[in-house]
């Protein structure tokens, strides 16, 4: 009877072993033959060796929503081909010393969408040709120069809404390469001036809808080859003279929504390749004469929503390139008969809701606009 009920109880136990081995098995991953992609089916956990008997022409591995919150040492084992590999929306909260070491030829890595909130210094180590790294919507508060020396051939960071509250010095001085920086959405309040030092190649870079508070006048004179700038929503932010000093490439100038910035004949004396002006919400009440004497290239101006009470001589004749111009939702009230003077190649010029009471006889004669935007309020 006890030998029975011991026969019976082994036969459960196997029964049940076999049960969860089955139910626990790892589906067989998906390969897209045409594209090369490969996409496992692990989630929760990415074990060690998993990638070891792939095809060799795999280039990008993707585990988009697998619920992954850890990747075990020698994970990526025998993906040292792949090209792009995809992590994004899952729980990673950790990025560990070496993960990714074994992806020596990874181009492009999307971490996007996780809860990332620490990364080791040695993390990325091996990823020597890593181009674009994608760090979109985490919980980074804090990056140390460190982290970022294996990504000697980084050319675009995207750093979108995280919670980087100071930008330290140096912060990106391993990066010699980068061309694209993204920051915006973080909670940055102070950036040391000599934060983006040793960037020399950057050719964007994007800060808007951060709580900045002082931008230091020579923050930027090491992006000698930045061709675009985006500042906004940083309403406590006040921008003074000489805060362009350096950019000698800038191309694309756009702030929005920020406490004040100081505009006279010398703000963008260092800046002559500017071809695109576009500073609205950032309460200017005055543009004065010759503002842009220097801008040769400069084709579109954008004021929109500001202060400005008055249009003087010359404010806009220097750089006769000049095709758009949007100064409405203003309190422009008066506008000089040589405001407009020698703009031979506008072709948009946007005057609407001022306070416009009458326009100068002369105002129009040496320009031809071929589209005229006017809200006349008050019409004497």
């Amino acid at each position: 009877m006890v030998n029975k009920r011991l026969l019976c109880l082994l036969l459960m136990l196997l029964l049940l072993s076999f049960v969860h081995e089955e139910a626990f098995e790892v589906p067989t991953p998906r390969i897209d033959t045409d594209k090369n992609v490969l996409y496992p089916y692990f989630s929760w956990t990415v074990p060690a060796g998993a990638f070891k008997t792939i095809p060799s022409v795999i280039r990008r591995v993707t585990f988009q929503c697998r619920h992954i919150s850890s990747i075990e040492k020698g994970a990526f084992e025998g993906l040292h081909l792949i090209k792009h590999l995809d992590i994004g929306c899952n729980r990673l909260r950790i990025l560990t010393d070496f993960m990714f070491m074994n992806l020596s030829n990874l181009r492009i890595l999307d971490l996007r969408d996780n809860n990332i909130h620490c990364i080791d210094d040695n993390a990325f180590f091996g990823l020597s040709h890593l181009i674009i790294l994608n760090l979109r919507r985490n919980r980074i508060a804090k990056l140390c120069p460190t982290v970022f020396m294996p990504l000697v051939s980084l050319k675009e960071l995207i750093m979108y809404g995280n919670t980087q509250e100071n930008l330290t010095s140096g912060q990106f001085s391993p990066l010699a390469k980068l061309e694209y920086l993204e920051l915006d959405a973080n909670r940055i309040q102070y950036i040391h001036q000599t934060a983006f030092n040793g960037l020399m190649n950057l050719e964007q870079l994007s800060l808007r809808d951060n709580p900045i508070e002082m931008i230091a006048y020579n923050t930027f004179e090491d992006l000698t080859n930045l061709k675009i700038l985006h500042i906004g929503n940083s309403r406590r932010l006040v921008i003074e003279e000489g805060i362009f000093h350096g950019m000698i490439s800038l191309q694309s100038l756009q702030i929005r929504n920020i406490k004040f910035i100081v505009i006279n004949e010398q703000t963008f004396k260092h800046v002559p390749e500017l071809r695109v002006i576009r500073i609205c919400e950032a309460n200017i009440a005055h543009i004065p004469s010759h503002f842009a004497r220097n801008l040769k290239h400069l084709q579109q101006i954008n004021f929109k929503q500001d202060l400005v009470k008055a249009l003087p001589h010359f404010v806009f004749s220097s750089p006769s390139n000049i095709s758009t111009i949007n100064i409405c939702h203003n309190e422009i009230s008066y506008i000089s008969n040589m405001s407009f003077a020698g703009l031979l190649h506008l072709q948009v010029l946007d005057l609407s809701f001022n306070r416009i009471h009458h326009l100068v006889h002369h105002m129009g004669t040496q320009m031809r606009p071929v589209c005229l935007y006017m809200y006349v309020s008050k019409l004497m």
